[in-house]
C-alpha cells in the first residue's frame, strides 16, 4: 500500500500523483513465507532481465523499518540487481526478470520496507493507486490494511460507487447490474463500474434541494455521515480509517425519495463524488421504471464524471457545455434524452450496440449554427432515428436526411440557409436562444474517472460545483407529449434482450424476457419475439408503459404465429399497472393450438399462421370505450375500456392507458412487428404548401398569385417536388395538386 504521509527519514511524503521520492509500504505477514514476493512497475513498461528501460529505477532504497537499515539497491552492468551495505541478499534483493522485489527470512515479527527514489505506480490513471487495485489500502500507514476493493484493475479504469436507498427505491438487482455491464463498453478505452449496495431500506426522507437557484440539499451530509460504509464497518473498532480510505476510493449514491419544493430526478456533483436521485413522489409510477431508473443514475454518474448537460471537456467553452436539448447531442446527459419518451423510446439508447450510454464516439462531432442552417445538411446521426426539434410546437426530425427548419413545408434546399431555434422545444424548458451555436461531443473520450480529496471531492463540501440546472418530472412530462410510439425493432441488435431497451421492461421488473429476433420481419431485419420454454411457470413477460388519460388512441402491431406452434400468448391493455396493483382493460388471447385469436368475453376470430396479421384497438378515452380489429375484421367493438376485464370481476378501472403488456402463457413462440400508438388528437396541423397568402387556412386566388411570384423568383416557397433546387413543370403540379385538395 501507498502512503500518503509520515514516510520515515530519507524520503518524502506521497501528495497524490507520480511523485519521485515517494514513500511505499510493502507490509507483510507476521510470518511469511519464503521468500514473500512483491510485484512492482516503474512506469508503464515492466522492467526486465535486459535493464530497466525508461531509467526510472537507476537508484533506489529499501528499508527495513524493524531493523532500522537501510538497503541501497542499484542496477549493475548488463540489467542485474544487487544488494549494498545494511541488508543480506537473502533478506531483500530484486529479481533478475525485473519488476520483484523478494523479501524471505524475517522471522515472526511483521516488517515493513519503505521504497524511495521511485515512482508511484497508477497505471490506468483512475487516482486508485496500483497497490490500492491489487492489494488494498492502509489509510494510516500502520501495516494493516483498511479497506480492499474487490474486483479493481489497475489496467482498467474503475468507478467504485457504495449505494444507499431510502425504503422503496432501491431498483431491482437486475437494473443494477445492467448498469454495471453497460457501462464503459466503448472505443480502446475500458471503465469498469462497481456498485457496492449497502443500506436498503433507510426511513423516507424528504430533501430540501433546490434549482432556482440550484442548491443542494442541507439534508445530504448527515444522512451521508449515518449511513455511508456497511454496518459492520461502521461498528468497527478500525472505522476512522476505514472511512477514510473509503472517501478515496468511492463515489457515494443516495436513491432518495423526493424533494419538498420541485421535481427533480437527482443530482450530483460536477465533477465530484456525491449523487442522488429523488424518483419518488410525483415520480414514483415513471420512477420504478428500470429505464428511467437507468437513465437518471448514468445521468448523475455523468456529473460526477465532470459532464454538463451539453457536454464536458472536449468542448472549450465552458458555457457551451451548459447548452440543453440540443438535436446533435444524443447523449443521456442532455435532458432529451435522459429517459425514454414514448415518441421517441425506440432511438432513446444511444447507440446500436449499448443500451443507456453516454454519446457514442463512433458518432462523428457535430456543429449545428442555428444562424445558418442549411436544411439538406440536416442534424447527422443513425439511420431510423429520430429526435425532438424546436422551435415551439415541438416535433420530432429525422437524424438522417433533411429537416425543414424554417416549415415553410419545403425541403431541403442545400442553400441559401436559413435560421431556426432548433433546441428551444418547448416554453419552460429554458427559453428562446436563437442564433447558437451547437456543439456534439464524446462523452466517453472526455470522462474525468479520477476521484480526488478537496474541492467538490472533500468529504462534507458540497454545492461548489453543480450544474446550472437538474430534469424535472415537468420536463419528462412535456417530451412525453411529442410524436407518437413507432416501434419497429430496428435499432436494436439482433437477439438482444429487450429489457430496458426503448422503454420496454419485464412484468413489474419480475417477468421473463422476450428478445429481438430476425426470424420473421415484417419491416426486416428485425421483430419482437415472446416464447416459453419450460424455464418458469411462464414465458416472456414484457411490458411498454404509456401515460395516456384523455383523447383518441390507435394501438396497433402485426402478429405472426408459426403453423407450428403450440400453446397460447396474449396483447394485454392496462389502466392501472405496477402501482398498488394492477387493471386489465383488454386481454386477447392467441391460442396457437386451438386456432382462435377470443376476447376477454369468448368474442373469436381465427388465427392466421404462417403470415402477418395486423391487430389494432381503436380507443376513446374521454368516452371509456374501444374496439378491436383482426387480419381486417372486427373482433368486438363498443366495450369499457375501464372495466371490460377487471370492471367485471368487481375492481373498478379507470379510463387511462398505462401499458401494453406482451405475455407468452405457454407458446413456443410468436412475433410482433411495426409496433404503434398513435395520438391523433395531439398531432400539430399539417403544412399547407399551397396557402402562401393571407387570409390563413383559406386557398384562393391570392395563393396562386403569391406562388407564381415566388416561382418566377425561385424563392424556396415554390421549389414544391423533386428535384429540390430545380424550379420546373413538376413544382407547378405539386402545387396545383395541393391547391386542389384544399388545406387539411
Amino acid at each position: 500500500s501507498v502512503s500518503d504521509s509520515g514516510a520515515p527519514a530519507n524520503g518524502a511524503s506521497f501528495g497524490g500523483s507520480i511523485n519521485a521520492y515517494a514513500g511505499i509500504t510493502f507490509i507483510l505477514p507476521a510470518a511469511p513465507p519464503s521468500p514473500t514476493v512483491v510485484a512492482f512497475r516503474s512506469s508503464a513498461t515492466n522492467l526486465t532481465a535486459g535493464g530497466d528501460p525508461d531509467g526510472t529505477l537507476q537508484n533506489f532504497y529499501l528499508r527495513d523499518v524493524t531493523q532500522q537499515t537501510t538497503s541501497h539497491v542499484g542496477v549493475l552492468p548488463g540489467g542485474g540487481r544487487a544488494i549494498a551495505a545494511g541488508a543480506t541478499a537473502s533478506h531483500v534483493s530484486v529479481s533478475a526478470e525485473g519488476g520483484m522485489v523478494v523479501f524471505s527470512d524475517f522471522g515472526s515479527l511483521p516488517r515493513q520496507a519503505y521504497l524511495f527514489d521511485a515512482q508511484v505506480l497508477d497505471t490506468d490513471a483512475d487516482s486508485l493507486l496500483d497497490s490500492w487495485e491489487i492489494v488494498g489500502i492502509d489509510s494510516n500507514i500502520d501495516g494493516v490494511i483498511d479497506l480492499t476493493l474487490p474486483g479493481a484493475n489497475p489496467r482498467m479504469q474503475d468507478v467504485f460507487i457504495e449505494v444507499d436507498a431510502m425504503q422503496g427505491r432501491l431498483p431491482s438487482p437486475r437494473t443494477l447490474q445492467l448498469i454495471q455491464t453497460r457501462f464503459g463498453q466503448q472505443d480502446a478505452r475500458s471503465v469498469q463500474v462497481t456498485l457496492i449496495v449497502d443500506e436498503t431500506s433507510v426511513p423516507t426522507q424528504t430533501w430540501s434541494a433546490d434549482i432556482n437557484p440550484i442548491i443542494w440539499p442541507p439534508e445530504f451530509t448527515p444522512f451521508k455521515n449515518a449511513w455511508f460504509g456497511s454496518a459492520a464497518e461502521r461498528a468497527s473498532p478500525n472505522w476512522p480509517n476505514i472511512r477514510q480510505a473509503k472517501l478515496w476510493a468511492h463515489r457515494y449514491c443516495v436513491f432518495a425519495d423526493q424533494n419538498v419544493s420541485n421535481t427533480i430526478a437527482g443530482m450530483a456533483e460536477m465533477p465530484g463524488n456525491d449523487m442522488f436521485l429523488t424518483l419518488g413522489g410525483i415520480w414514483s409510477w415513471w420512477g420504478s421504471s428500470p429505464s428511467v431508473q437507468i437513465g437518471v443514475f448514468i445521468h448523475e454518474l455523468g456529473h460526477t464524471l465532470n459532464l454538463n448537460h451539453g457536454g464536458g471537456p472536449g468542448i472549450t467553452n465552458p458555457a457551451q457545455r451548459a447548452i440543453e436539448y440540443k438535436p446533435n447531442y444524443p447523449s443521456v446527459m442532455n435532458p432529451t434524452w435522459t429517459t425514454p419518451q414514448t415518441g421517441y423510446a425506440s432511438s432513446w439508447f444511444g447507440n446500436l450496440t449499448e443500451s443507456t450510454n453516454f454519446a457514442p464516439s463512433s458518432l462523428p462531432p457535430i456543429f449545428i449554427d442555428e444562424s445558418l442552417l442549411f436544411e439538406a445538411d440536416g442534424i447527422g446521426g443513425y439511420s431510423g432515428f429520430v429526435v425532438p426539434v424546436g422551435p415551439p410546437p415541438m416535433r420530432l426530425a429525422n437524424q438522417t436526411g433533411g429537416v425543414d427548419w424554417n416549415r415553410d413545408g419545403s425541403c431541403c434546399l442545400p442553400f441559401p440557409g436559413v435560421s431556426a431555434d432548433a433546441n428551444f422545444l418547448a416554453p419552460g424548458m429554458g427559453g428562446p436562444s436563437p442564433n447558437q451555436p451547437l456543439f456534439s461531443h464524446n462523452d466517453y473520450a472526455n470522462i474525468q474517472v479520477q476521484i480526488g480529496r478537496t474541492g467538490s471531492f472533500a468529504a462534507s463540501s458540497h454545492g461548489t460545483s453543480l450544474p446550472s440546472d437538474e430534469y424535472t418530472f415537468q420536463d419528462f412530462q412535456t417530451l412525453e407529449s411529442v410524436g407518437d410510439w413507432d416501434e419497429r425493432l430496428d435499432n436494436y441488435a439482433t437477439g438482444e434482450p429487450l429489457y430496458a431497451i426503448g422503454g420496454w421492461e419485464t412484468w413489474c421488473d419480475g417477468g421473463q424476457d422476450a428478445l429481438v429476433s430476425d426470424e420473421v420481419a415484417l419491416s426486416p431485419p428485425n421483430s419482437l419475439k415472446i416464447f416459453y420454454d419450460a424455464s418458469g411457470e411462464f414465458g416472456s413477460d414484457v411490458v411498454k408503459r404509456f401515460e395516456e388519460d384523455s383523447g383518441r388512441l390507435v394501438l396497433s402491431t402485426s402478429v405472426y404465429v408459426p403453423s407450428t406452434a403450440t400453446g397460447a400468448g396474449y396483447i394485454v391493455g392496462l389502466n392501472r399497472y405496477c402501482e398498488d396493483g394492477h387493471n386489465w382493460s383488454m386481454d386477447v388471447e392467441f391460442n396457437a393450438t386451438d386456432g382462435v385469436i377470443r376476447d376477454f368475453d369468448g368474442a373469436s376470430l381465427p388465427l392466421a399462421f404462417d403470415r402477418w396479421a395486423e391487430f389494432w384497438v381503436d380507443i376513446d378515452l374521454d368516452a371509456d370505450l374501444y374496439s378491436m380489429y383482426y387480419d381486417g375484421m372486427p373482433l368486438a367493438e363498443g366495450l369499457i375500456w375501464s372495466q371490460h376485464v377487471s370492471g367485471s370481476l368487481g375492481d373498478p378501472g379507470v379510463p387511462r392507458l398505462r401499458a401494453l403488456d406482451l405475455f407468452a402463457r405457454d407458446i413456443t413462440g410468436m412475433y410482433f412487428d411495426d409496433l404503434q400508438l398513435q395520438r391523433p388528437d395531439r398531432h400539430p396541423p399539417e403544412v399547407c404548401v399551397a396557402d402562401l397568402a393571407d387570409p390563413a387556412g383559406q386557398l384562393d386566388f391570392s395563393d396562386v398569385i403569391a406562388f407564381l411570384s415566388a416561382y418566377a423568383a425561385m424563392e424556396p416557397e415554390a421549389d414544391l417536388a423533386e428535384p429540390f433546387g430545380v424550379f420546373d413543370f413538376s413544382d407547378v403540379v405539386e402545387f396545383l395538386t395541393a391547391f386542389g385538395a384544399g388545406c387539411p
